[in-house]
């Protein structure tokens, strides 16, 4: 991360989730302002259905663990939301078939010294339904089958030139599932930056041998979040290994664990 004379955070955008029949273009772009400057950006919804949609926007905190969990709370309730910082609009809109909508966001940074990452959710949200039911979320009953469609769009806001890349690993373990063995991992950023990564588990045999290298899905990980890597291992022979679990952020920051495990 650049080092700066004067404190500014960088402003993304980006999307989480698939929304059926609309979408929205990312404009993946970084704003760097200072604390009590504004910034501003847009994203475009695009409706792909053969029909005009009733679209809402609404802000909600997210938060998720290794577990699976995840909390989507009201807006400015986490200790790291920066959702009071954000105005944006429209809120409610009418969307023809193939037709284009932006959401302009602007921001208003708090005057004040703040460290590592922020952020929150724009929720662009319609309802799919053929009997257009209103007060329904994914009912389906004779009438027809009424669906609630909403896309995430996370906005993430980090100090530069300040806070901390930290994590640990915990709850290791061999499981059984549908007749393979797996080795998880769970990881937890303990810092007050987010970090996003390549994460791979190399497994050494008694000898010190390597004997296989597995990369995993790359995720990323929030301040006070955690996500669970899962290796397969139903390849490897019964003995014991050592699990070398590296997390290289590509921003010359890597986590590294070593575990003695044991393959039945």
């Amino acid at each position: 991360m650049k080092k700066a004379g004067k404190l500014a955070f960088i402003f993304t955008i980006f999307i989480i989730a698939s929304c059926s029949g609309v979408t929205v273009e990312n404009p993946r772009e970084d704003l760097y302002v200072t604390p009590g400057s504004k910034a501003q950006t847009s994203f475009r919804v695009i409706n792909r259905t053969n029909q005009s949609q009733q679209m809402t926007v609404y802000q909600t905190d997210y938060s998720f663990k290794s577990d699976g969990s995840n909390e989507f709370l009201s807006p400015g309730s986490h200790p790291r939301s920066n959702a009071e910082w954000l105005n944006f609009s429209p809120r409610q809109f009418t969307i023809k078939p193939g037709m284009k909508m932006n959401i302009d966001v602007s921001v208003n940074v708090p005057n004040k010294q703040l460290t590592g990452s922020y952020w929150s959710i724009l929720m662009v949200e319609y309802i799919d339904s053929g009997n257009n039911n209103p007060n329904a979320d994914d009912i389906n009953d004779q009438t027809g089958l009424t669906v609630k469609r909403r896309q995430g769009i996370q906005i993430r806001t980090h100090f530069s030139g300040t806070g901390e890349m930290k994590a640990r690993y915990f709850n290791q373990q061999i499981r059984s599932e549908n007749g393979k063995l797996f080795f998880d991992v769970d990881m937890e950023n303990i810092g007050t930056l987010y970090f996003s990564g390549n994460f791979w588990i190399e497994f050494f045999d008694s000898r010190g041998k390597s004997v296989s290298k597995v990369s995993l899905e790359r995720k990323s990980i929030y301040p006070d979040c955690s996500v669970r890597f899962s290796a397969d291992v139903s390849h490897l022979k019964s003995g014991k290994y050592t699990a070398l679990c590296v997390y290289d952020t590509l921003k010359n920051k890597v986590f590294g664990g070593k575990y003695q495990i044991e393959i039945p």
